[in-house]
């Protein structure tokens, strides 16, 4: 069940290394093109708004100089000279006039009897100027024009002279929206009237409605906002060139990942098969580190060390078969082996030595087992052994079933077997053991202990872990 699960396992992270990136690639794609198709729009929204408000600048300077003339006779031939002359020096304005109602009676090019009809307004602005959009004139039949009133005098414009731009694609939409009516005065391609609600005060707006990527940029003088639209299919056209150079990227970066864990998958089950093969073999051995009492100098006890030896004499470091029998489940036959070879070593060291005691290191999955209490008890008990001469550390990695390690913890002091913390300090758990185990020592981690007079930051805490255990200790 392990192995299947292990191969599920390594099955799943192999698709997941090959999958990922590309997805990734494709994600990285697609908003890069959506950027560059923001940027794109705005842009040209931009360059809309900067024409728009360049002859909206004109009309209302021509109209207002007309107005500063203060002829009483709109249509004098004094008042047409003005007109004319402010005419010819405006590049978007293509007449000036002077209207009655909605006929157009005079303008920069004469007086026009008895008037040419110009229509209603389309709407009035916030300014107060009555505009006409879009007006086929009579005396230019085919041609649209725009027309802004103000005070009786007119300004007249070519309607697409502001959206003349980008000329090259005329699927991109864009054009300019009345912002207080919400209506459309000049557009070319789709407007979509839902638009003008992401207007949001007088800032540049971008944003894609699933159809198009769109972009506003309102006036900061006038009435009006300008808006450019590109279609989604521009967008997935820059998805899929991207794509072409994205993704093989991706499935590359994909493709190391997916070997790099191979290698390692690989190396993990050949090291579990080896370690499971040197347990059989009795490849694994004991080395024993002294534990000296500080006050007296003397060697008082020693930790057993797992080590193993390979049959060539290579040593396989403890941090990398270690963690690989814990996944592996094959922890509790090493704590098996730990407690097998101190049985046979340590007899003829407590013959001399009846006050020795020799530490060895459960792991959780031991003190999740009831067995252990068990084993150490026949161990205790055994031939030249007491009690006394045992001591177990445990580690500070959070137990999975607390409850159930808390409770043999208790046994085995119980069993006259004393318990350390080892390792104190450097995992999550610290604090909340001291709460919830009782244990008769705490093994600080070096880190703490080599910094003592130092000095350092980190130079008292030592002592100050020393102290919490014996508060806790008080309270129990």
């Amino acid at each position: 069940m392990k192995r299947s699960h292990a191969i599920a396992t390594a099955i799943l992270a192999g698709l997941g290394a090959v999958v990922v990136p590309i997805l990734a690639a494709l994600y990285l794609t697609h908003r890069q093109s959506l950027q560059e198709e923001t940027r794109q729009a705005l842009t040209i929204a931009q360059e809309v708004r900067r024409r728009a408000d360049e002859a909206g600048s004109q009309s209302t300077d021509a109209v207002d100089q007309v107005l500063a003339a203060h002829d009483p006779e709109p249509c004098s031939d004094a008042n047409i000279a003005i007109m004319r002359r402010i005419d010819m020096g405006a590049s978007y304005i293509q007449f000036i006039g002077h209207v009655e109602g909605d006929r157009l009676v005079c303008s920069s090019i004469g007086r026009h009897e008895p008037g040419i009809a110009i229509g209603p307004p389309t709407y009035v602005s916030s300014l107060g100027n009555r505009v006409r959009p879009s007006v086929e004139l009579a005396i230019a039949p085919g041609t649209r024009f725009f027309i802004a009133e103000k005070r009786g005098y007119v300004a007249i414009m070519h309607r697409d002279l502001a959206i003349d731009v980008f000329t090259d694609n005329r699927e991109v939409s864009l054009g300019l929206f009345a912002i207080s009516a919400g209506k459309p005065m000049i557009a070319r391609g789709h407007f979509d009237p839902a638009w003008t609600k992401a207007l949001r005060g007088r800032k540049d707006v971008t944003f894609f409605d699933g159809a198009y990527v769109v972009a506003i940029a309102p006036s900061k003088r006038y009435d009006y906002a300008a808006f450019a639209a590109t279609p989604v299919s521009y967008l997935r056209a820059r998805d899929r060139e991207a794509a072409l150079l994205m993704v093989p990227v991706g499935a590359g970066v994909g493709l190391l990942l997916l070997l790099s864990l191979g290698a390692l998958a690989r190396r993990r089950l050949s090291l579990r098969h080896e370690l499971h093969t040197a347990l059989r073999h009795h490849e694994l051995l004991l080395h024993y580190q002294p534990i000296v009492a500080l006050d007296t100098g003397q060697c008082v006890g020693a930790e057993a060390l797992i080590r193993w030896r390979r049959p060539d004499g290579r040593f396989v470091r403890p941090d990398l078969f270690i963690p690989v029998a814990e996944e592996s489940g094959l922890i509790r036959l090493v704590t098996a082996r730990v407690i097998e070879l101190l049985r046979q070593d340590a007899p003829a060291v407590l013959e001399r030595f009846p006050g020795f005691r020799f530490s060895l290191n459960l792991s959780a999955a031991d003190l999740h087992s009831d067995a252990i209490v068990a084993t150490l008890r026949g161990l205790a008990t055994a031939p030249g052994f007491t009690p006394r001469n045992l001591h177990v550390e445990i580690t500070e990695r959070c137990f999975i079933d607390l409850e159930r390690a808390k409770a043999n913890v208790r046994t085995i002091r119980d069993l006259g077997i004393e318990v350390a913390i080892d390792d104190f300090g450097t995992g999550f758990c610290s604090l909340s053991y001291l709460h919830t185990f009782q244990v008769d020592y705490l093994k600080i981690d070096k880190s703490f202990v080599e910094t003592m007079d130092t000095g350092a930051a980190s130079s008292q805490v030592a002592t100050h872990m020393g102290s919490l255990q014996k508060t806790e200790n008080k309270a129990r």
